[in-house]
């Protein structure tokens, strides 16, 4: 498995069997994955509980940093 050089975190290289399937779907038009919340890193626990529950409407994104 490579590792990555800057954190020595290990990276996963996963394609999903559906997604030749879904990229024909889309083809060339544009799309949008609807961002419901940013949260910084130290909050990541809340971010996950709050998809947890369902209902979010959008994505979760984790922000790295301050």
């Amino acid at each position: 498995m490579p590792e990555s050089s800057d954190a020595e975190v290990p990276m996963v290289e996963h394609v999903p069997k559906e997604l030749p399937a879904t990229l024909r779907l889309i083809g060339d038009h544009p799309f949008e994955l609807p961002v419901t919340g940013r949260y910084p890193l130290t909050e990541a626990a809340e971010a996950l509980a709050l998809s947890q529950k369902g209902g979010v409407g959008g994505k979760l994104v984790l922000l790295p940093g301050d």
